[in-house]
């Protein structure tokens, strides 16, 4: 850690001073460029984005799964820029898109960094997983703006002489109570007469909190206690034992200092020595595309964009790219009619956008069954896509799939694990797996994070144990007319449970999910199933098994693609023969969920047990 007085380290960028004409792509793990400023501007912009990316990834320890890359749009100057900028003066912006997220530069120059560098930071946030208050993302993306590079190090959290001069002038400072109150919708967040206040003060607390050697060394664990919902006055007082007064007295102060610290960390991004981003010229009609969706995806520009895209329509009607951006376009315009025929044509033409044939899924539930499984076969580890495809089967009243495809899912969300759990609970009472619904139901509710879910899983809880009451009377009642000594027929009534309905459901020989031990080299998170074994497939010009197994109440279609990886137990040399012909053999059997269309299978094997 270094000290120093209230000096600004400015980045130092050379500028290229060409005029290049057209555009230029490229491309890196994590962020795709369009530059009207040729190959050069490129690949700095690249290599730019891809340290910021990982200094990140290295601050947080996390490093978020992004449905598609960032993209960078980078102008040759403020000529072209201009017609998109969203506000006078500004030299680079963040837009959201439906597709993916822009960051749109004027030029890549000194002045474009710091609002680079905030809106990154926000960007970051977002993908963070829960919710940081105003002041707090606010706070750190201001932090992080002053961010800067030399060959070893990335530095930030400078001092920002214009929040120091602007807090230090008289202005009237909010209680923290009050800016910890601040919300999207707060006037404070929303007019300009407190705006300069909340992002002044705001950048103040957090380097003070993150930054100064008093407060940094217990700053992870506040904001993990911010992060999963402690309020920000309790996180204070139980990681630093401050109340709200205490550390208003102390931010006060704190902004009076003459001296401030700023941090560094080591740039662990380095490109191999003589490496280069490719780079390709970009036609006309795909740079009128990168505009076209900057028009799209702003407030005032809809007119315009629609005009952009009926001319290019015109030159290349069936061009996927065109097609999945009019789709957003229509669809964030509330145009769900228009929206349709272009998310069906953008299918129709082999889109491979997991996140486009999501939402036509969402905006379309009738398409739902085919859809879902299209998504899945390429994402297979997306868990909202998973949630809504076990939705579906459960809809179908296939319990023991809507089992199998909630198995294995880390990392959830608060929300997603309260999906995964009501769904559960769900198809386990369609299987009469009373306990098992039950446990699903109260994890549910550990998770409900709000009334509305917090009432529907009691709800739930109160279904559960209702069937399970009248399950029971309807089984004593069968138990009584089996055990007659007369042997006359049951009464009437007595071979049903009353006026206690009895979903029609075959109760299930499919085990809850449990893992396979790790050290037999197999894997976690696989499903295991009793049934038989009724026949194996060979399709034609495919080197694969397909295994159909029948339990009592659902066949299964699972995948050998790797006989390799396959463990044969129940048998004396651990090996099998399998014939591709009709079988009837009891087995169980080992798999790791996930659809292949191309062969309609549920699963891929991982073990055949024969020692039923």
């Amino acid at each position: 850690m270094k000290r120093l007085s209230v000096v600004l380290l400015a980045v130092v960028l050379v500028t290229r001073v060409h005029a290049a004409e057209g555009w230029t792509y490229a491309a890196s793990e994590h962020f795709d460029v369009y530059t009207t400023d040729g190959a050069g501007t490129a690949r700095d912009a690249l290599t730019y984005f891809e340290r910021v990316h990982t200094f990140f990834s290295s601050i947080f320890k996390f490093t978020p799964k992004l449905k598609e890359r960032t993209r960078l749009i980078v102008f040759a100057n403020d000529k072209q820029f201009a017609p998109y900028r969203p506000v006078q003066f500004a030299a680079a912006f963040y837009q959201g898109g439906a597709d993916r997220d822009y960051i749109v530069m004027k030029s890549l120059d000194e002045e474009s960094m710091p609002i680079v560098a905030h809106e990154y930071a926000h960007l970051y946030l977002r993908y963070f997983g829960g919710q940081y208050p105003v002041w707090l993302n606010e706070g750190l993306a201001e932090v992080f703006s002053t961010m800067t590079m030399d060959r070893n190090r990335v530095r930030f959290g400078d001092p920002q002489p214009q929040h120091l001069a602007y807090l230090r002038s008289g202005v009237a400072l909010f209680d923290l109570k009050r800016l910890f109150g601040v919300g999207h919708d707060s006037p404070e967040y929303n007019t300009t007469s407190h705006a300069g206040v909340l992002y002044a003060q705001s950048w103040a607390l957090v380097h003070m909190l993150f930054v100064d050697d008093r407060y940094r060394p217990k700053f992870d664990a506040f904001l993990n206690q911010v992060l999963n919902g402690v309020s920000s006055a309790d996180a204070l007082m139980a990681v630093y034992g401050k109340s709200t007064e205490s550390m208003g007295l102390e931010l006060f102060n704190y902004i009076g200092r003459s001296q401030f610290l700023y941090l560094s960390t080591k740039d662990t991004y380095k490109l191999a020595e003589g490496s280069k981003f490719e780079t390709r010229p970009a036609d006309a009609f795909e740079g009128a595309l990168v505009t076209t969706n900057l028009q799209a995806n702003s407030p005032r520009g809809e007119d315009a964009a629609r005009a952009s895209f009926q001319k290019l329509e015109q030159d290349k009607p069936n061009d996927l790219s065109l097609l999945e951006s009019r789709a957003y376009f229509e669809w964030r315009r509330g145009n769900r009619a228009a929206a349709l025929p272009y998310f069906e044509r953008a299918v129709a033409q082999g889109s491979r956008n997991v996140k486009l044939i999501y939402d036509y899924a969402r905006i379309d539930p009738s398409k739902g069954a085919v859809l879902l499984p299209k998504a899945l076969e390429l994402a297979p580890d997306n868990i909202d896509i998973r949630l809504d495809n076990a939705r579906l089967l459960l809809n179908d009243r296939k319990a023991s799939q809507t089992v199998v495809a909630l198995s294995k899912m880390d990392e959830l969300s608060r929300e997603q694990a309260f999906k995964r759990y009501r769904l559960l609970a769900s198809a386990y009472l369609l299987l009469n797996e009373i306990q098992a619904a039950r446990s699903a139901a109260t994890l549910a509710g550990r998770n409900a994070d709000s009334e509305d879910s917090r009432e529907y899983v009691a709800r739930l809880v109160t279904s559960i144990n209702e069937y399970a009451e009248q399950r029971a009377k309807y089984e004593e009642r069968l138990k009584a007319s089996n055990t007659d000594a007369s042997g006359a027929a049951p009464a009437p009534g007595n071979s049903s449970p009353g006026n206690a309905p009895v979903p029609s459901i075959s109760v299930e020989t499919i085990r809850p999910p449990v893992l396979v031990d790790n050290s037999q080299g197999m894997g976690g998170g696989l499903i295991l199933i009793d049934g038989r074994l009724r026949n194996v497939i060979c399709p034609a010009g495919a080197k694969v098994l397909i295994l159909e197994l029948v339990t009592s109440a659902n066949t299964f279609r699972l995948l050998i693609d790797s006989p390799a990886s396959v463990t044969v137990r129940g048998r004396q040399d651990a090996t099998v023969d399998l014939r591709c012909e009709a079988q009837d053999q009891p087995i169980t059997i080992g798999f790791v969920p996930g659809t292949n269309l191309t062969h309609n299978t549920e699963g891929s094997v991982r073990i055949l047990d024969y020692g039923k």
